[in-house]
């Protein structure tokens, strides 16, 4: 069972990633794939991720413009997306960050088969 400091960490790295591929300055497309099975840990993570993968080449002001009333229709009318700061990391740090989701991922499903099995 992960602790409380994991999930913050990885809700935050989940942040991390959204906040780097609406900048639009990396290869969006491959790493959306790569997330594309990903479960993510907060509902408004998964919109944002929503709106890239039927975005996926929409700059990023245009994908910031969009977003509140996007959000708003998906039934988050009372939003704080004060985290949701322009940020830009380097390409391994991002494939870093991806990987260490996948890898989270994995790990709980495995520990939520033994718990059910």
């Amino acid at each position: 069972m992960a602790t409380k400091d994991e999930d913050q960490s990885v809700v935050e790295d989940e942040r991390q990633v959204l906040r780097t591929l609406c900048q639009g300055e990396l290869d969006r497309s491959a790493r959306l794939n790569t997330l594309r099975g990903y479960c993510w840990r907060e509902s408004l993570h998964q919109v944002i991720f929503d709106l890239l993968m039927i975005m996926p080449g929409a700059d990023a002001e245009l994908l910031r413009e969009q977003l509140p009333a996007r959000l708003t229709t998906r039934g988050f009318p009372d939003f704080d997306i004060s985290w949701f700061q322009p940020i830009t990391l380097a390409n391994e740090d991002v494939e870093r960050l991806i990987e260490r989701l996948r890898v989270t991922a994995a790990t709980r499903f495995e520990s939520q088969s033994k718990v059910e099995g």
